[in-house]
This record gives structure tokens, sequence and C-alpha cells, in this order.
């Protein structure tokens, strides 16, 4: 007999997607297994019809590393005289395009480099 394992990024049960296309294979007589993510963190296995579906925890690193790195630039403390994290931004980008453009066209910081 043929076997089919399906990887799912979520819980089986809250994506029918996933429910319907192990159970279609099921009904051509392929054995089918599906690993999907365990929301309660912990393994199980479970049948769902013919289908064998296998819960694993999944550790986010990566994502749980972005969170923490938005929270951090969230909370930092804004330089003084800007209203807003998008004027600060703002004046950044600018001053950076200035800086650029002082160098192409041959200011101070051009000389200097000579």
């Amino acid at each position: 007999m043929t076997t089919v394992a399906m990887l799912a990024g979520n819980d089986v049960a809250t994506d029918t997607r996933i429910r319907k296309t192990a159970l279609s294979l099921a009904r051509l007589g392929l054995d089918v297994t599906v690993v999907a993510y365990a929301p309660d963190g912990e393994r199980s296995e479970s049948m769902l019809g013919p289908v064998r579906v296998v819960r694993v925890p999944v550790v986010w690193g990566l994502r749980d590393s972005v969170r923490e790195r938005r929270e951090r630039r969230r909370t930092a403390p804004r330089v003084v005289g800007y209203a807003t994290r998008f004027e600060e931004r703002e004046a950044r980008v600018r001053a950076r395009l200035g800086f650029e453009e002082a160098t192409l066209q041959g200011g101070p910081v051009a000389q200097a480099r000579r």
C-alpha cells in the first residue's frame, strides 16, 4: 500500500483543506498520515476516519524573536523633538539621503576620501 505523509503548519481541527485532502487520498486507497501543529504543546495521535493524525509540539523560535525585537523597538525611547516614530524615521532617512547626495556631488565627505 502506498503511504502519504502530509505536513501542516497549523492544527488540523481548524483547517478544512487539509482534512478534505487527506480524506480524499484515503478514499483512493492510500495510507494517509497528517503531521500537524499541536496547539496545546503536547504530542498526541488520533484518527480522522481512516486518516492518522499526529500532532507535535513546535518551537517557534524565529517568530518569537521577531515579536521580541518588535516589542523592544516599540518601547525604545524616542529621540527628543519628534512627535511620532514616523517623524523620527523620516528625519533619519532624509539625513541619510542628504549625506549620500553630498558624497555623490563631491561634497566635503567625498573630498576627504580622496
